[in-house]
């Protein structure tokens, strides 16, 4: 018996042909969001200066020399708001619906500089020290790997008005979520300079483990970034930098006291806190429409 051919006829082959290219250019188009560029350009500049301010704190000498005697104490400034950083991002791309996946070349040029970045890690632990240019060459080359398609994007990218990036009311779970993570990292930073914070270090760590096995939930972290905007994400820009910048003063100073410390923890929790209720005229509308 005379078997059916399967396959498709001249004008089927054009037809999915057509279709596959439409569906090529809308996910390129998408792709190409100017606020997802921003998003990701801003991405790029968090992870440099996360490198840039690790190398520049304990780069070149051992961590146990660290001026408060806490430098290995004083990384969890520098990991924790990284660590949450990576899951709220996962978040932020089921927002603008982007599915990319980076090129070969790409993950070359950020494996070197991983192994770079490393084999500078190394070399302070073993008390080795190494031109002072290294550090600051690593995460601006770093920086330029991460922001070269975002900025391509930027030129080319075109943005409709359905896919502009606006402001919006937080869901109760996420506003609990960003109050709790901004308080939480103002916490570190209020008791970083105390004898017993290796303990507060090892319960965040724990409330960090969960938050992270449930990033799924409606209070989970993925959730959270699906859900902010750029006000929250700025907050969340200001609080880290300030956790930077006082792990490479506890490290490379002796200024950071208890009092200054708790100054700072504050000035790091405020923002998100804050932002948490934002924006206040669309949420009161949304609450009194309910």
């Amino acid at each position: 018996m005379e078997s059916r051919s399967t396959q498709p006829s001249p004008g089927e082959a054009a037809r999915l042909l057509r279709s596959h290219d439409e569906t090529r250019e809308r996910a390129e188009q998408r792709a190409a969001s100017r606020p997802f560029a921003l998003f990701m350009l801003g991405a790029a500049v968090a992870i440099a200066a996360y490198v840039g301010v690790f190398l520049f704190s304990f780069g070149g000498r051992s961590i146990e020399e660290s001026t408060p005697g806490l430098g290995t104490y004083s990384t969890s400034l520098l990991v924790f708001p990284i660590l949450l950083f990576s899951v709220l991002v996962s978040g932020a791309r089921e927002r603008f619906g982007v599915r990319t996946t980076p090129s070969l070349h790409y993950w070359i040029a950020v494996g070197v500089i991983l192994a770079s970045f490393l084999a500078l890690l190394a070399l302070s632990v073993i008390g080795v020290t190494y031109p002072w240019w290294l550090t600051m060459f690593l995460p601006v080359a770093l920086f330029g790997v991460m922001a070269f398609k975002p900025v391509r994007q930027l030129r080319n990218g075109r943005t409709p008005d359905d896919e502009r990036w606006v402001n919006e009311p937080l869901s109760r779970p996420a506003r609990w979520t960003t109050a709790i993570t901004g308080t939480t990292l103002g916490a570190v930073a209020a008791v970083s300079p105390q004898v017993w914070f290796p303990v507060v270090q090892v319960v965040v760590s724990v409330l960090i483990l969960v938050a992270i096995i449930g990033y799924r939930s409606r209070w989970g972290l993925a959730r959270t970034g699906l859900e902010w905007g750029p006000i929250h994400w700025g907050a969340f820009a200001i609080t880290v930098g300030i956790l930077f910048a006082l792990t490479a003063l506890l490290v490379r100073t002796d200024w950071i006291t208890g009092w200054v410390a708790v100054a700072l923890g504050l000035a790091a929790a405020a923002p998100m806190v804050i932002a948490a209720f934002l924006p206040i005229r669309a949420q009161r509308n949304q609450e009194a429409g309910a």
